[in-house]
């Protein structure tokens, strides 16, 4: 009777470590992100697709509108490590000729959930 509970004692453990490890995001495999002005960001990955939301005092729009005014169609995005829930996201504005991008700001991710 031991050794039976035991054994699912560890196949539950194995099993619940596989679910958290789909709640990060590695940088490498990401191959498109898209983030509206209501503050919801979309993750697409190799093999999943995420969605998640900003915290709510987040000035996204800001962000975008800062970048559209300055003539780029795109903003930058970085975050040190792992993307998950409570990750920060820097907004950088992407200038093309200068070597350093110009830091906008950052928002912390609020939740993250895989949708496919």
């Amino acid at each position: 009777m031991i050794k039976v509970l035991t054994l699912s004692v560890m196949f539950s453990l194995l099993f619940s470590n596989a679910v958290m490890a789909s709640d990060h995001i590695s940088q490498k495999s990401i191959k498109d992100i898209n983030i509206t002005e209501t503050g919801k960001i979309f993750i697409e990955t190799r093999y999943n697709k995420y969605e998640g939301k900003f915290i709510q005092h987040c000035p996204v729009k800001k962000y975008i509108d800062l970048t559209v005014f300055s003539g780029q169609d795109n903003l930058g995005l970085y975050s040190h490590g792992l993307i998950k829930a409570g990750s920060k996201i820097v907004f950088l504005d992407q200038k093309e000729r200068t070597l350093r991008k110009k830091r906008l700001g950052s928002c912390k991710i609020e939740s993250l959930e895989v949708v496919t």
